[in-house]
């Protein structure tokens, strides 16, 4: 599985509630959440979103609390993908779960600049900037998640297979 897309860039300690800042909104909309997520760290973010796009990012990306429409909005606005060079593990999960690409790989923030072109193969951990051709290595994911993100995630790849059984 690989996806090609411009890079959106973002540092290190980005937290669920930076994605999800359920606090500041006036109902829990994905409608709403639109235009209030990354706000703190990007108060244009909405406007610069665009479908297609990769998210890069630095360490610790997604910690804190398990709020699933911080993995949900990305999805929602058409992020293809996120790499980042650390995740924390719920957020990696519900990534997986909701079938939204995501990786780990250490150095990958430093390796591209803004509106850089990358190619990610989940099933090699091969990450490539397409615009300097710089490569990097990563843990590839498991076949079993593979499948899951094939599917759109786990309720499609259950669906599937309970209409099989």
């Amino acid at each position: 599985m690989k996806v090609i897309g411009d890079v959106m860039k973002f540092g290190d300690n980005v937290s669920t509630t930076i994605m999800a800042p359920l606090e500041r909104m006036p109902d829990t909309s994905l409608e709403t959440l639109k235009k209030f997520t990354m706000s703190a760290l990007r108060p244009n973010f909405i406007h610069e979103v665009k479908p297609g796009m990769v998210i890069v990012a630095g360490t610790n990306w997604g910690f804190g609390s398990q709020r699933e429409m911080a993995n949900h909005i990305f999805k929602e606005l058409g992020i293809q993908a996120i790499v980042a060079d650390s995740v924390g593990r719920i957020y990696f999960r519900n990534s997986i779960a909701i079938g939204m690409p995501i990786l780990a790989c250490r150095g990958v923030n430093a390796a591209f600049d803004e509106n850089e072109r990358i190619e990610v193969d989940f099933s090699k951990g091969v990450i490539t900037n397409q615009t300097t051709g710089k490569k990097l290595s990563a843990s590839p994911l498991p076949e079993s998640m593979l499948k899951i993100l094939e599917k759109g995630g786990i309720l499609p790849l259950l669906k599937e297979e309970l209409a099989q059984a």
